[in-house]
């Protein structure tokens, strides 16, 4: 399975561009975009679509439409670098 080592962000106005994953082969991925909501917790999610080359609008893994940075970057990582049916470790800290 991928596993992500590294990313990069660039900001726009209102919109954060998070700059391609980087995997351990130094190959780069684009992964999600998000979009200030008005407070630090409170960003809208795109995903990137390989299919059509961009981002498109998309619900967090807690079913929302908005919420963090880091459940945006959950999301985008469970659907670019798991396997089909793999449901990922909801607490990897543990």
């Amino acid at each position: 399975m991928p596993r992500l080592v590294g990313d990069t962000v660039s900001s726009s106005g209102v919109v954060r561009l998070p700059g391609p994953g980087v995997l351990r082969d130094g190959s780069q991925i684009p992964l999600f975009r998000l979009r200030y909501g008005g407070s630090a917790h409170s960003f809208g999610f795109a995903i990137y679509s390989a299919v059509q080359d961009r981002c498109q609008d998309a619900v967090l893994r807690t079913g929302l439409p908005a919420g963090t940075p880091q459940e945006a970057l959950d999301t985008a990582c469970t659907v670019h670098l798991t396997e089909p049916r793999h449901e990922p470790d909801p607490d990897p800290h543990r």
